[in-house]
């Protein structure tokens, strides 16, 4: 793998300060049933995302996708209307057993360029807890057990870091973050397509590498039909089905974009900037250096 340590001081490195647009686009979409009530989700609507799951929801069963793609539906009953990292508005609160939401594939999602975004928060059941277990945690899947047609993406967490795994037909490239406090809403971002694989924490670049398949034909055969599991993984689960699933969440999860194209720096700081939740000031432009291994 080869990537640039954000912690490594290169003075090669270029940054890229820029300050969250607050008012990026005041242009709402007109589909889907939920409100953009916050101006995080004006921002998002804004990019136009092919799904975008909030998670706000204080009761019921369905996990409203606010594009009117493809709804999702909560497993196991997650404890909804919990603070989420957006003042004023809620997250979904998984429990770590058996809470999951399930989304169903949409032609649209066989993208071979893209991003996926979310914000998590670890939240322990046990007050004397204070790590999780060193199994990994699935957060965002769309995967199944071995290659199959290609592009299977999942995002985990594994002790105090995050790790993002894309598959071609023949292989797998994993990009890994440094370690954070994982109580602290943090927010994860993966980049995929022809200018490679980027991953994301808190608006600045933790890991990359040059592999520049996507979840469609890009992977090197027809693309990844799978569904969406949130809150665990599904890596091991049948053809075209969520399970079985391992690797529960727990924690919160808020705020699940996934967009059609790659985000600028721009857009990456805005992602990764709300009036609730950490808001970097920066965005590291790896293009501009030249690659280090990591060991």
């Amino acid at each position: 793998m080869t990537g640039v340590d954000p912690h490594t001081p290169t003075e090669a490195r270029v940054m890229n300060k820029i300050t969250f647009f607050s008012s990026v686009c005041a242009v709402t979409l007109g589909i889907g049933s939920g409100a953009f009530a916050s101006g995080y989700a004006e921002m998002v609507a804004g990019l136009n995302p092919v799904g975008y799951w909030r998670l706000g929801e204080s009761g019921g069963q369905t996990a409203v996708d606010e594009t009117g793609v493809s709804n999702g539906k909560y497993k196991n009953e997650p404890k909804l209307g919990r603070d989420g990292v957006i003042e004023g508005d809620h997250a979904a609160l998984f429990d770590g057993s058996d809470d999951w939401v399930q989304i169903n594939h949409n032609p649209a999602y066989l993208l071979d360029e893209g991003a996926i975004s979310f914000w998590l928060r670890v939240v322990y059941a046990e007050p004397d807890e204070d790590t999780q277990d060193t199994s990994r945690k699935g957060l965002f899947t769309k995967d199944s057990k071995d290659y199959d047609t290609g592009g299977h993406v999942s995002l985990f967490i594994i002790n105090n870091h995050v790790e993002a795994r894309l598959q071609s037909t023949t292989s797998e490239t994993t990009l890994v973050t440094p370690d954070f406090t994982i109580t602290e809403w943090t927010h994860v971002l993966l980049l995929f397509g022809n200018d490679g694989m980027e991953l994301y924490l808190n608006g600045e670049l933790a890991d990359w590498d040059s592999y520049s398949g996507g979840l469609g034909t890009t992977s090197g055969g027809s693309g990844n039909f799978e569904p969406i599991v949130l809150g665990a993984n599904s890596w091991a689960s049948g053809d075209l089905s969520p399970t079985p699933l391992s690797g529960y969440f727990e924690g919160q999860i808020d705020e699940v974009v996934l967009l059609g194209f790659r985000p600028t720096p721009e857009q990456i700081a805005g992602l990764a900037s709300t009036d609730g939740g950490a808001q970097p000031m920066r965005v590291v432009d790896w293009r501009a250096v030249s690659p280090v291994e990591s060991e």
